[in-house]
């Protein structure tokens, strides 16, 4: 445990990403929900959609983010989430993998939701520990569940902004 202390490490085999960059990746990925909030501000909604997306680009590449900051992006997308049933669809997929990412933080054992989730608590509670690797890469269960869950909240990112370039914020409520 590091009670909360920041550690720099150099990687051995993934490149190290320096806070410019990340800085860079940051406002790129939150420029075009800004720009297009700038040019047509049409609701409360689309407020909302560019809060939550300008949440999920500061999660996605910041420098030193905490796992639990997921939760600034999932907690708008949850207020979507009752407009129209394409929101709702992403807001299961986010606050799953979001949710899921935050087990690690835990102490006890949680149970996983879905075969891919399983798969991968198989693979790191069970496997795992039993390999060679275990004792030599103590890291790669967390980093395989930081990866699984990522692709989960990247795919997330860019179907809300897919949807709110071709103006989806704005459809009415589905019965």
């Amino acid at each position: 445990m590091t009670g909360g202390l920041v550690q720099e490490f150099q990687h051995t085999v993934l490149p190290s990403v320096t806070p410019p960059v990340t800085l860079l990746c940051t406002v790129l990925s939150i420029l075009p929900a800004l720009v297009s909030l700038w040019r047509r501000p049409r609701s409360a909604q689309s407020f909302l959609r560019c809060l939550l997306l300008c949440s999920l680009g500061s999660f996605l590449f910041g420098w030193h983010v905490h796992e639990k900051a997921v939760l600034l992006a999932i907690l708008p997308l949850s207020l979507l989430a009752v407009q129209n049933r394409e929101d709702a669809g992403i807001f299961l997929l986010l606050s799953t993998t979001g949710h899921y990412s935050l087990f690690p933080l835990l102490f006890t054992c949680a149970d996983p939701v879905s075969g891919g989730l399983l798969l991968l608590s198989l693979c790191c509670d069970v496997l795992f520990p039993l390999s060679p690797w275990g004792a030599r890469l103590p890291f790669l269960p967390l980093l395989a569940t930081s990866l699984y869950c990522s692709l989960g909240i990247i795919y997330c990112f860019l179907r809300l902004y897919c949807s709110m370039l071709r103006g989806g914020a704005e459809r009415p409520k589905q019965p």
